[in-house]
C-alpha cells in the first residue's frame, strides 16, 4: 500500500508537495520501504495518521491522496496556533492593566 506525505515548504513561498512512499502495513503501524522527507523514521504508527507531524508541524500522513483534507489538516494546526497566543497575548494585557493600577 503507500502513504501520502504532503509537506509544506515554509520557507520557499508556502508550496505544498506529495510524496507517495509504498509502506507495509502492521496491525498498529506501518512500515515505510524509505524514509520520507523531514521524518527520521521508517515506521509510522497508526495514531499519526491524518495529523501533523515534524519539527515544524509541516507534514501530514494520509492513506489516500487528498490535497483538500491535508490542506484542512494544516489550516487547522495554525488556527489552534493563533488561538494558544490570542490567550498569551490576553494573559500578558491583564499583567499590563494589573502593574498600572499598582
Amino acid at each position: 500500500m503507500k502513504l501520502y506525505f504532503y509537506i509544506i515548504d515554509r520557507f520557499k513561498d508556502l508550496e505544498l508537495k506529495c510524496i507517495a512512499i509504498e509502506a507495509v502495513e502492521r496491525p498498529r503501524s506501518y512500515k515505510l520501504q524509505k524514509y520520507a522527507p523531514g521524518l527520521y523514521k521508517i515506521v509510522i504508527n497508526k495514531d499519526e495518521i491524518g495529523i501533523t507531524l515534524g519539527w515544524h508541524h509541516d507534514i501530514v500522513i494520509l492513506t489516500e491522496q487528498d490535497a483538500e483534507k491535508a490542506k484542512e489538516i494544516f489550516i487547522n494546526r495554525i488556527r489552534e496556533e493563533i488561538n494558544k497566543h490570542k490567550k498569551e497575548i490576553e494573559r500578558y494585557e491583564k499583567e499590563i492593566d494589573t502593574i498600572n493600577s499598582l
